[in-house]
């Protein structure tokens, strides 16, 4: 496998070439803080991230702990997010 240096990606697409528009995706796997692995984001910034950038959807992953149970710590949150974007 060939790894490029981040400069080089740079020189191949450029910034006004780069793929912008994501909206529609659903992205299968996603992990999310808390986790036993830095994460950059926790579910309720991921919901917020997706919508603002109109993503159909995204599937939480997490290899310690089930996942049906974490976007429900938040629900009225959850619930006003279509309405705020």
């Amino acid at each position: 496998m060939l790894l490029l240096p981040f400069d080089e990606l740079a020189a191949i697409a450029p910034p006004s070439d780069r793929v912008t528009d994501i909206a529609g995706i659903i992205d299968l796997h996603v992990h999310t803080a808390p986790d036993v692995v830095p994460r950059r984001v926790n579910d309720l910034q991921l919901a917020t991230l997706a919508c603002a950038a109109k993503w159909r959807g995204f599937v939480l992953k997490n290899h310690q702990f089930e996942t049906a149970s974490l976007l429900v710590s938040n629900p009225a949150e959850l619930l006003d997010l279509p309405r705020r974007h």
